[in-house]
C-alpha cells in the first residue's frame, strides 16, 4: 500500500467511522446508563426498574427498525403465553421460533427489512427458548443421567419476562445471557472506576475494531492482486473484525446497564469477566474447535447448553455437532450462503478432532485441538519437544487457510451491493468457492481420509 493511501485512510477513513462507531451505540448507551443509575440510586423497587428497562427497550428497537419493530413484540407476547401455558415449554417455543423465521423470511418480511433485523430477533429467540427450557425440570449441566434433576426455575411475571426479552443493554447488539444473570443488573451495585474502566475499553475496542474492518482490512490487497488468496483473507478479516465490532459493542451495553460482573468474597465486583470473543484465538487459532468456542461466547453458550448436551445423549458426538450447526443456521435465517459457511465448520471442526485425537494417541503428544493440562501425561508436549509445537503450529496454518477460504463468502462488491443486505444465492455462494477451486473442501476431503487410515 503506498504512502498517499495510508494518508487517505488516515485522514480521510478513520476519523468518520470512528464517529459513526460511537453514534451506532449512544441511542442504546443512554438509556443503558440512565437504568444503571436508576438501580444503583437504591431509591425505586424492582417492578419500575423492569418498567423502565422493558419501556426503554421498546424505544430502541422502535429507533433501530422502526415498522419492523412490531415482530418483536408480537413474537415476546406469543411466547410468553406459550411458556405460561404448556407443559414442554422450551420444545414448544422453539417450535414456534422456528416457524416464525421461515414465515418470516419467506412470506411476510421483505428480504431487506429482515437482513437488518434477524440478529436482534435471534438475541431474543435465544432467550426465550432458554427462559423455557430453565423452566423445565431437566438434568444438571454436570450429570448426562436424566435422574440428576434440577427444580425447574420460578416462572417469571410478565413484567420480569418483558425486561428480560427487549431491555436496551443485551437487545440490539446482545449478548446472549441465561435470566439468572440477567437479574444480576437489579442489585445495585456501586459505580467504580472498574466498571468504568470496562466500559471504556470494551468501546475502544470496538472503534478499534470497525476501523480494521472499514479502513485497513479492504485496503490491505486492493484489487487487482496477484494472489487470490490474499484477496480471500482481506475479505475474511474485514468480515470477522466486523464481527468483533458488535461483540464489543455489547458489551459495551451490556456493562453499561450493570451486567457482566462476579462478586468477590470482600463484596466487592469484577467487571474484567465479561467477554462476547476473544480475538486472538480466531485469528491465530490452534483449532476450528477454538474459532467457534471463542467467536462468539455467549452464543456458544446457549447452543452447548440447549442444543450440543441434550443431542450428544442421544445421537453421539458426530451428530450432535451437526444438530447443533443445523441449529445454529435456522437460527440465523434460512439463507444458504451462511448455512453453507456454519455446516461447513462443523464438518471442519469435526474432522480435525478426529484427526488430532488419533495422532495425539499415536505419538503420545499433545497435539489435541484444545491445549493439555499440566497433567495430560503425554511423553511429549511443546515445552520439551520442538516438533509438538511445529505439529500445532501447521494445524493453526491450515484453520487460517480454511477461515480465508469460508470468508470470501462475506467479499462486497461494488456491483452486488444491494444483496449485502439481503444475504446471497446458492450459486452466488458456489461460484465464489470456485474461484478458489473449492479448495478448502478438497483439502477437508484429504484430511478426512488420512485421519480414516492412521
Amino acid at each position: 500500500m503506498s504512502s498517499v493511501s495510508w494518508w487517505f485512510i488516515y485522514q480521510e477513513c478513520l476519523p468518520p467511522v470512528a464517529y459513526q462507531g460511537v453514534a451506532a451505540v449512544t441511542p442504546i448507551l443512554i438509556p443503558c446508563l440512565l437504568l444503571r443509575l436508576m438501580v444503583a440510586s437504591r431509591l425505586m423497587p424492582d417492578w419500575h426498574i423492569n418498567l423502565m428497562g422493558a419501556l426503554s427497550g421498546a424505544a430502541v428497537l422502535v429507533h433501530y427498525y422502526e415498522e419492523s419493530s412490531i415482530y418483536f413484540f408480537v413474537l415476546c407476547i406469543v411466547c410468553y403465553f406459550i411458556i405460561a401455558t404448556v407443559s414442554q415449554k422450551g420444545t414448544s417455543v422453539a417450535v414456534l421460533s422456528v416457524a416464525f423465521i421461515i414465515a418470516c423470511e419467506q412470506l411476510i418480511v421483505a428480504p431487506a427489512s429482515w437482513h437488518k433485523i434477524r440478529g436482534s430477533i435471534l438475541l431474543m429467540i435465544m432467550k426465550m427458548i432458554s427462559i423455557g427450557f430453565d423452566m423445565e425440570t431437566r438434568p444438571t449441566p454436570h450429570s448426562s443421567k436424566s435422574s440428576t434433576l434440577q427444580p425447574p426455575q420460578a416462572k417469571p411475571t410478565f413484567l420480569e419476562y418483558c425486561c428480560y426479552c427487549i431491555m436496551p443493554g443485551t437487545t440490539v447488539f446482545g449478548p446472549f445471557i441465561s435470566y439468572q444473570t440477567h437479574l444480576g443488573f437489579l442489585n445495585p451495585t456501586p459505580l467504580t472506576y472498574p466498571w468504568f474502566f470496562k466500559l471504556v475499553l470494551s468501546l475502544v475496542k470496538a472503534v478499534i475494531a470497525v476501523c480494521v474492518s472499514v479502513c485497513i482490512a479492504n485496503f490491505l490487497f486492493p484489487a487487482p492482486v496477484w494472489n487470490k488468496w490474499l484477496t480471500a483473507y482481506s475479505a475474511a478479516l474485514s468480515f470477522r473484525t466486523s464481527h468483533y465490532f458488535v461483540c464489543y459493542l455489547s458489551e459495551v451495553t451490556a456493562t453499561a446497564v450493570g451486567i457482566g460482573y462476579e462478586n468477590r468474597a470482600d463484596g466487592s465486583q469484577d467487571w474484567d469477566k465479561l467477554a462476547v470473543c476473544h480475538p486472538r484465538h480466531v485469528e491465530l487459532p490452534r483449532s476450528f474447535s477454538m474459532v467457534i468456542t471463542n467467536w462468539n461466547l455467549s452464543m456458544h453458550l446457549f447452543l452447548k447448553n440447549y442444543v450440543f448436551k441434550p443431542a450428544r445423549r442421544r445421537v453421539g458426538p458426530f451428530g450432535a455437532i451437526f444438530l447443533t450447526f443445523v441449529a445454529s443456521s435456522i437460527l440465523h435465517g434460512l439463507n444458504f450462503q451462511l448455512a453453507a459457511v456454519l455446516l461447513s465448520i462443523g464438518v471442519y471442526a469435526y474432522i480435525e478432532n478426529r484427526l488430532r485425537s488419533k495422532l495425539s494417541k499415536r505419538l503420545d503428544a499433545c497435539v489435541l485441538d484444545r491445549p493439555c493440562g499440566p497433567e495430560c501425561g503425554h511423553s511429549h508436549t511443546p515445552n520439551d519437544t520442538w516438533w509438538v509445537w511445529l505439529v500445532n503450529i501447521q494445524f493453526t496454518l491450515l484453520v487460517m487457510f480454511h477461515l480465508a477460504y469460508l470468508g470470501l463468502m462475506f467479499r462486497s462488491e461494488p456491483d452486488m451491493q444491494e444483496f449485502d443486505y439481503q444475504g446471497f444465492s446458492m450459486w452466488h455462494t458456489l461460484r465464489k468457492w470456485a474461484q478458489l477451486d473449492f479448495a478448502s473442501h478438497w483439502v477437508a476431503m484429504a484430511t478426512y481420509l488420512v485421519s480414516l487410515v492412521i
